[in-house]
């Protein structure tokens, strides 16, 4: 873990956790560290150091917490993905195959 962060990511979590909690009552820890993390991709900050920042921050104001971040995350990823006109599909709109190395 690292130490040493920029104000401005420091300012960027506060400023999300309390939007979160004025919009939604409740702040979704990895919802909003991903969503901060893509706005900070020049800082090579991982997922995990933001998530307890976070985590820190939303405790240090007594606001509420919840841990499910897959749904959000994977509805923000699919809505993206409509956006820019691609889709997860594979060639000739067969379904993916499984890897050998899955099997």
């Amino acid at each position: 873990m690292r130490y040493h962060y920029s104000q401005t990511l420091l300012d960027d979590v506060t400023a999300s956790v309390t939007e979160a909690f004025q919009r939604l009552r409740i702040v979704n820890v990895p919802v909003v560290a991903e969503q901060v993390r893509r706005r900070h991709l020049s800082e090579n900050i991982a997922l995990e150091d933001i998530e307890e920042i976070v985590l820190d921050t939303a405790q240090m104001f007594h606001i509420p917490m919840e841990f499910d971040g897959t749904r959000g995350i994977f509805a923000g990823h699919e809505a993206e993905t409509r956006l820019a006109g691609r889709f997860a599909t594979s060639l000739h709109g067969q379904p993916p195959r499984l890897l050998a190395s899955e099997n």
